[in-house]
């Protein structure tokens, strides 16, 4: 069974639209894919409005899905989060709450610039940020590539966005306790991942979990596309003691990210359906 449980569109941080989503899923053969993107639903909206006749035609299963960004005592960590209702009344309020930290967290990126590195954005393209879904950093990160500061996103966002407060997000333990409340599965996103994707020691990543698990948390993303062996026998561990079942996704970004759909490690590992633990939850 191929699956890919993480992917964004260009509705928050991706440059693919819902729509080429769905051909490359029906393409390379998927049978379970959810899109993740960042603290909204709209483009699981639109799957579900426009694409599902397709979908059951090629034998896929659509799962709704939405990444948040959250706080750990400082510290950055994503909670995912599956098989909602798109009308469920938490999850949208979860979506309004963050979606105040974002225009935040965006608003001191765009002053971060201009007092650090003298990169003033002109009125056109800060309109043009705050007029997304989804205002994001990979967003201003493109608009510095085209204006020569760079050619890659993940490094113009280290470079020169990576100044933002994790403090600026929802705690993480309440979020995932709503996510229980609303009825949802909750999942632990690239676990040994901390702010803009530098790993946290496993003694960290252990910590945090074993928290998460006591706010209800119900599996971890084992399988990744940046993780290769050695962390995926770590985090198997970990799910073992803690008694967590074990996802999978890519963390699609369309060309923002040198990942395709559907790969779920750095290694060449393709997890089968007896290691996808998770699937037991979302067949439900």
């Amino acid at each position: 069974m191929k699956i890919d449980l993480h992917m964004h569109s260009n509705i928050s941080d991706g440059t693919a639209t819902v729509a080429e989503i769905v051909d490359i899923v029906i393409a390379i053969g998927l049978d379970i894919f959810a899109l993740t993107d960042h603290d909204t639903i709209n483009g699981c909206i639109k799957i579900r409005n426009d694409f599902v006749g397709i979908l059951k035609e090629n034998n896929i299963r659509f799962i709704n899905g939405i990444e948040f960004s959250t706080n750990d005592d400082g510290q950055e960590a994503h909670i995912l989060a599956y098989n909602f209702d798109i009308n469920n009344s938490i999850i949208n309020d979860l979506i309004k709450e963050n979606g105040i930290y974002r225009i935040l967290r965006v608003t001191k990126a765009i002053k971060s610039l201009k007092e650090k590195f003298g990169i003033e954005l002109t009125a056109d393209e800060i309109e043009y940020v705050f007029s997304m879904d989804n205002p994001s950093r990979p967003r201003i990160a493109n608009i510095l590539i085209q204006k020569g500061y760079g050619t890659d996103v993940g490094q113009v966002l280290k470079k020169y966005l990576s100044d933002v407060s994790p403090k600026d997000k929802l705690d993480m333990c309440t979020t995932v306790k709503k996510i229980k409340k609303a009825g949802a599965v909750c999942v632990l996103a690239h676990p040994l991942d901390g702010a803009n994707h530098n790993k946290i020691t496993y003694e960290e990543c252990e910590k945090r979990v074993g928290i998460l698990k006591e706010c209800g948390l119900d599996g971890i993303e084992c399988f990744y596309y940046d993780y290769e062996e050695s962390q995926r026998i770590f985090l198997k561990s970990i799910a073992q003691k803690y008694d967590l079942l074990l996802s999978g996704g890519s963390d699609y970004h369309g060309k923002n990210r040198a990942v395709s759909i559907g790969t779920l490690s750095r290694d060449n590992y393709v997890p089968d359906e007896s290691d996808l633990t998770i699937l037991k939850l979302l067949k439900k």
